[in-house]
């Protein structure tokens, strides 16, 4: 309700601030907890199918956070106007984010080759992961951190950011207050 009518609660500008409302059987609580089953479904949240409609009994469900990661609206930083598709140097790299893991699909020539690979790949993803994991391509490597060393970035506070990919999935390592940790961490990660 805050994120819909309360223009200084966190999020209002994704919200309410682009006119998503809650509907009116759903001002009451009674109502809202009749509709979507009494209490809240451990390690699920409310989601509304269709993200530009307001929250409703039609357009909403209980979802996991993965699951809602696929209904989320493109970043505002976005210069590909694809979900998923971001460019890099003169080609457009497809990506698939799942349960905290990064997935590189490929590199493409064009924005519509890269839209049309990770779609094939969600949908292959949502038969068989394992199938579809297996069959991405060798990850490009490449090294533009200013560290110096791959998978090692400064973080604007003073630390360091780890991350590594193995087998085309990208691995969110952790965050370490020195350098160092952050080299250890990253050694780590690659014996394992």
């Amino acid at each position: 309700m805050a994120r819909c009518y309360v223009p200084m609660a966190p999020g209002y500008e994704s919200y309410g601030g682009r006119g998503i409302t809650v509907s009116d059987d759903w001002q009451s609580f009674n109502k809202f907890s009749t509709d979507m089953g009494g209490e809240k479904i451990a390690g699920m949240s409310l989601d509304r199918i269709d993200n530009d409609a307001d929250y409703s009994f039609e357009n909403c469900k209980w979802s996991s956070r993965s699951d809602q990661m696929l209904n989320r609206r493109q970043f505002g930083n976005n210069a590909s106007g694809e979900t998923g598709v971001v460019k890099i140097a003169n080609r457009f790299e497809a990506r698939f984010h799942y349960n905290g893991v990064r997935y590189r699909i490929g590199r493409y020539d064009t924005v519509a080759s890269a839209k049309t690979a990770r779609s094939d790949f969600v949908k292959a993803f949502n038969l068989n992961q394992e199938a579809a994991i297996a069959a991405i391509s060798t990850p490009t490597v490449w090294c533009t951190s200013k560290t110096k060393v791959r998978g090692i970035s400064k973080h604007k506070d003073g630390g360091f950011v780890v991350r590594a990919s193995k087998n085309g999935v990208r691995y969110y390592i952790g965050y370490f207050q020195t350098f160092e940790e952050a080299c250890d961490a990253r050694r780590e990660f690659d014996k394992s």
